[in-house]
């Protein structure tokens, strides 16, 4: 009786101590797992209203890792998640650019970035609105580079020409040269590109 006593007294402090954690949490973290939560679950949604969506082992390992991804953004589980539709897509997909991957791909790319930014501070930093702001070009960068390349594909695939993955390919890199780009600006004093 007394272990059982131990071991719920230790549970009730544990709790404590996360409900603490929690109550001492900045607006900003919060607001960027809730970020993590949405686009988790509109990634989710759109997938499952997909035309190439079964509901398989992914799919499931999927939701498991956006949950992980809201609680520990800096882990593997937005990775997994990421992945895990990858495979769904791959899989069960018949090659065609619809509404649903589109929100899908700028779900993930929304995601992405809202976790690394989320990784990088701790649950209880009292960061102002000013720390977004840097995120706020490559985000859209990347959601404009989505669509832009959806739409590229898919005017591809109408016209049956070869060359769909190059046109897919030109916005991810250009994404990533600009988001390189904007994390640290050649005329910007912290940056390590040299003059």
């Amino acid at each position: 009786m007394d272990a059982i006593a131990e071991r719920s007294g230790r549970l009730v402090a544990v709790a404590a101590r996360r409900y603490d954690s929690i109550r001492a949490a900045g607006a900003i973290p919060l607001a960027l797992r809730a970020t993590i939560a949405v686009a988790a679950a509109v990634a989710l949604f759109a997938m499952s209203r997909a035309e190439w969506h079964q509901v398989d082992v992914f799919f499931w390992l999927a939701m498991i890792a956006g949950a992980g991804a809201v609680v520990l953004p800096g882990s593997a589980a937005p990775l997994t998640m990421i992945i895990s539709i990858l495979f769904t897509w791959l899989i069960h997909a018949d090659g065609e650019v619809d509404g649903a991957l589109v929100v899908v791909a700028v779900s993930i790319g929304v995601l992405h970035v809202v976790c690394a930014l989320a990784a990088s501070m701790p649950l209880a930093a009292a960061a102002g609105v000013d720390v977004l702001r840097p995120w706020f070009a490559p985000l859209a960068a990347i959601v404009a580079a989505t669509v832009l390349g959806a739409l590229g594909v898919d005017a591809l695939i109408d016209a049956e020409l070869d060359g769909a993955w190059l046109v897919m390919l030109l916005p991810i890199v250009g994404t990533a040269g600009l988001a390189l780009w904007w994390a640290h600006p050649p005329d910007d004093p912290r940056s390590t590109t040299p003059r």
